[in-house]
């Protein structure tokens, strides 16, 4: 019984990397290649994000405290600087998180 169940899952995992691999071209959720416009050769920018929050979850957003008053004031900035290398679009980041998460 348990060699035909592994020989089962054998076979479609087999099947299952066949058509990943095989399908052609596949399809996923998103907003497609202009979600990241690339930008001229020579940019620099500054993008900062301010973020200040009094909530009784994380500062993820995914875990509930009960009781909790949790204070969030942060300034994530990214500086940034675009060039090429051989003829190819790079980009370097650097970010920086100053601010403070008390509970």
């Amino acid at each position: 019984m348990l060699k035909q169940v592994k020989l089962k899952m054998k076979k479609y995992f087999l099947i299952v990397v066949s058509v990943i691999l095989f399908g052609g071209q596949l399809m996923a959720q998103g907003d497609g290649p202009r979600t990241f416009l690339l930008a001229p050769k020579g940019l620099w920018g500054v993008n900062p994000k301010a973020t200040f929050l009094s909530q009784n979850f994380l500062p993820s957003g995914d875990i509930l405290i009960k009781d909790a008053d949790i204070n969030v004031n942060v300034v994530p900035t990214t500086v940034f600087h675009t060039f090429s290398l051989g003829g190819r679009f790079a980009q370097a980041m650097v970010m920086i998180n100053p601010g403070v998460a008390k509970r």
